[in-house]
C-alpha cells in the first residue's frame, strides 16, 4: 500500500521533475529551487502521493508518473530529468502538465499545433499503458515532420468557452470549443486555421469574453486586447489581423497568452539573451485591434522575445 502523504510537486520546462516534502519546501526560497537559471516550472502544486501525474511535450507524447514514482528529493536540489527513463529527442520540451486523482476523469484535453492542427481527446484515451515507465504514449501524431504542439488545455466540466488562436502574420481567430472534434489519442485532428504561405500558429488559449489577450512581437512590442475584438466565427477561416500592417520592418506575433481582465498577477517574458521581463498587464490599457501596442524591450541590447507565460506565483500551502 502507498502511504497518502501530502508532497510539493514540481515539473519543469526543459524536463526536470521531483516532488519534495512540504517541510523541506518551506525550508528554502522558492526560486532556490535547483533549476538552471533558463528552466522554469511549468508545474508546482501541493498533491498526495496517491495522485497521477500527466506530462505533455511539443512532439506530441505523453509521459505517466503516479506522483509516487516520481524522485523523492530535497527542494533545492534537482530532480531527475524525464530522460534518465523515457527517451525523448534533443528540442523536445515540456509543454503541460496536470495531476489527477483518479484514472477515471470525464474531462478533455484540447490540443493545438504549430500548423493548423486541432482536436480534443478524452481523458480516458490517454490512459498509460503497462510500459509507462520506460515508453511515452502519443496524444498527437503529425501530418508535418517540422509541426510541433503548441498548446495543450484539460476541461472537466461544459464552460462557455472558445477557441481562440493567433499566427505568426497578426491573424486572430475565435470559435466555439464545441467546433472541435473529439478524436482519439494516435490522430491528427482537424483543421484549426486557413494558414497561408509560411504562417503558423503560435499560441492557442481557451478564453472566455471577458479576457483579455497578451501579445508580444519579435520586435519588442507588448499589446494587450479585448478577446472581444476577435469575433466569434467558425473553425478553419483565415482569421482577423490584429496587428497594424506596416511596409517597413512590419511586426510578427511571437507569443500570446490570455489573462483574466482584472488580474494583478505579472507575465515574464524572455528574450533570445535570456533576459527576462516582468510585465503587470494591469499597467497597460487596452489596445484597439489593429494597433500595434507599445515596445516594451530594446532588442538591439536585450535581444528579440522568444516566450511569453504567466509568472509561477508562491504556492500557498493548505
Amino acid at each position: 500500500m502507498v502511504p497518502d502523504e501530502t508532497v510539493v510537486l514540481m515539473v519543469s520546462h526543459d524536463g526536470y521533475i521531483k516532488r519534495s516534502s512540504p517541510r523541506s519546501y518551506q525550508a528554502s526560497s522558492e526560486n532556490d529551487n535547483g533549476l538552471e537559471e533558463e528552466d522554469y516550472p511549468i508545474l508546482l502544486k501541493q498533491v498526495s502521493t496517491l495522485d497521477h501525474l500527466f506530462m505533455f511535450t511539443s512532439k506530441g507524447n505523453m509521459i505517466y508518473r503516479p506522483i509516487h514514482e516520481v524522485t523523492d528529493a530535497r527542494w533545492k536540489d534537482t530532480g531527475e530529468h524525464i530522460s534518465q527513463s523515457i527517451g525523448l529527442a534533443d528540442d523536445e520540451e515540456l509543454i503541460g502538465a496536470y495531476t489527477f486523482s483518479s484514472l477515471n476523469e470525464s474531462g478533455n484535453f484540447v490540443v493545438a499545433t504549430a500548423h493548423g492542427l486541432i482536436k480534443q481527446t478524452a481523458f480516458m484515451d490517454l490512459l498509460p499503458g503497462r510500459t509507462y515507465k520506460k515508453r511515452a504514449s502519443v496524444f498527437e501524431k503529425f501530418k508535418q515532420t517540422d509541426d510541433q504542439v503548441v498548446d495543450i488545455d484539460y476541461i472537466d466540466q461544459a464552460k462557455p468557452l472558445t477557441v481562440m488562436l493567433m499566427s505568426r502574420h497578426g491573424l486572430g481567430l475565435r470559435y466555439d470549443l464545441a467546433e472541435v472534434p473529439t478524436n482519439g489519442a494516435r490522430t491528427s485532428g482537424a483543421k484549426s486555421m486557413d494558414l497561408r504561405g509560411d504562417d503558423v500558429v503560435v499560441n492557442m488559449q481557451l478564453v472566455e469574453d471577458s479576457d483579455d489577450a497578451i501579445i508580444v512581437t519579435q520586435r519588442g512590442a507588448l499589446k494587450k486586447m479585448a478577446i472581444t475584438e476577435v469575433p466569434v466565427t467558425s473553425r478553419a477561416r483565415k482569421g482577423v489581423l490584429c496587428l497594424r500592417e506596416l511596409k517597413a520592418n512590419p511586426h510578427e506575433i511571437v507569443a500570446f497568452i490570455r489573462v483574466a481582465h482584472d488580474s494583478v498577477s505579472p507575465v515574464e517574458v524572455v528574450t533570445s539573451r535570456g533576459i527576462r521581463h516582468d510585465i503587470l498587464p494591469a499597467e497597460h490599457e487596452r489596445n484597439a485591434r489593429y494597433s500595434n501596442g507599445s515596445f516594451v524591450i530594446d532588442i538591439d541590447t536585450e535581444g528579440i522575445p522568444t516566450s511569453l507565460r504567466h509568472k509561477e506565483q508562491t504556492l500557498m500551502l493548505n
